[in-house]
């Protein structure tokens, strides 16, 4: 199953098109990636309430990936139901495992090392120096492939455990 995962990332890295088209195809694989990064993380047991407790997705600002991340509604990663939720603005009460942030929205958040730092939370974005500022993933378009950087430091303080099977195809991994 990893092996799939792996072959649609390489797939979907070297994807090339005319513009318009190139733009929906870098949405749908950020989109595509996102829910592919749930899946080669691991959450301890503590980061839910319980057993049943969804893996809750959010997205905060207007990306423009998000219809297409709609279509993992309810898809299991790790034995947890996927739940996509959708954020006008940062909401440190909701508990959000995978946190993504566009990278005006990012821009506009006063303190944003309180969410690089929260437990169990994979934080990501589409800025190019997010990793750099403290956060997990940044996931970005370069001619037509998507690409992304790891920061493992942070990942490993934030309590989670990222495979070396998604760490092999990073672009950076900061240690």
């Amino acid at each position: 199953m990893k092996q799939i995962f792996i072959v649609l990332f390489l797939l979907i890295l070297g994807v090339s098109r005319p513009t318009a088209a190139a733009d929906e195809d870098t949405h749908q694989a950020i989109a595509l990636f996102l829910y592919n990064f749930a899946n080669y993380v691991d959450w301890p047991d503590d980061a839910f309430n319980n057993a049943r407790e969804t893996l809750n997705m959010c997205v905060v600002g207007k990306a423009r990936f998000v219809p297409y991340l709609d279509a993992f509604e309810g898809a299991l990663i790790r034995k947890r139901r996927l739940s996509i939720v959708k954020l006008p603005q940062i909401n440190l009460d909701r508990r959000c495992h995978v946190l993504f942030l566009d990278d005006e929205e990012k821009k506009m958040i006063e303190n944003i090392q309180v969410i690089h730092t929260s437990d169990y939370v994979l934080s990501i974005s589409d800025d190019d120096n997010f990793v750099e500022d403290g956060g997990v993933v940044s996931v970005f378009a370069r001619q037509q492939a998507v690409q992304f950087d790891v920061n493992l430091g942070q990942a490993l303080r934030n309590g989670l455990y990222i495979s070396s099977d998604l760490l092999g195809i990073a672009r950076s991994v900061k240690r």
